[in-house]
């Protein structure tokens, strides 16, 4: 890990999703295809009722709950 700089903080992968995903679709893509340095959870919700993901990422294991 210490030499394998290819995880991120899971605040800045927040902000990089936030500012620059155009859809429901690509945000979730770019959640749960992205290393992170620490477990976490992310809970998407798009714009219809049937767009909603619960991430659970420990680390460099993803668990994706739809």
């Amino acid at each position: 890990m210490l030499g394998d700089r290819s995880a991120h903080w899971a605040g800045f992968l927040m902000r990089d999703v936030l500012e620059r995903s155009d859809s429901y679709s690509q945000a979730v893509a770019t959640l749960t295809t992205s290393k992170l340095l620490a477990p976490v959870y992310f809970i998407v919700g798009g714009n219809n009722s049937r767009e909603v993901f619960v991430i659970s990422v420990k680390i460099f294991l993803i668990i994706v709950m739809n």
